[in-house]
C-alpha cells in the first residue's frame, strides 16, 4: 500500500511526512517510513510525530501529526497541524494537538 500526503502544490511522500511517520508507528499498516528504532520509540512515547526534514511544497514549513483511534484502539486517521513552527514550540504544540484530539473524542 502506498500513502501520499497532499499539500498545496506537490504530494509529500509518507517517508517525509509527520502523518506518514504516525501511520508507520501506530497503525497496523506496513509502511516503510525510513525511521530508526529510536525514532519509532520516541514517536510512540510522545504520542505524535514531527516532520524534521524539509519537503517540497511549502519550504520551511513543519508538520506535527498524532494518531486518532477508534473505540477498538485501532488507528483510523491522523490529525495534523502545519506551519512555521519554531523548534522550541514543537513538543508543546504536539502535546496540545494530542490533548485536543482526546477532548474531541471523549
Amino acid at each position: 500500500m502506498s500513502i501520499l500526503i497532499f499539500c498545496q502544490i506537490h504530494p509529500v511522500p509518507h517517508k517525509l511526512s509527520a502523518a506518514g511517520a504516525t501511520y508507520a508507528v501506530f497503525s497496523h499498516l506496513e509502511i516503510d517510513a525510513d525511521l530508526s528504532i529510536q525514532q519509532k520509540n520516541s514517536i510512540h512515547q510522545q504520542g505524535f510525530a514531527i516532520r524534521q526534514q524539509p519537503a517540497e511544497g511549502i519550504p520551511g514549513a513543519q508538520s506535527i501529526a498524532c494518531p486518532v483511534f477508534n473505540r477498538k484502539g485501532e488507528m483510523v486517521a491522523a490529525a495534523l497541524t502545519m506551519g512555521f513552527i519554531k523548534p522550541e514550540n514543537q513538543i508543546e504544540l504536539g502535546n496540545a494537538l494530542k490533548a485536543k484530539i482526546r477532548h474531541v473524542l471523549s
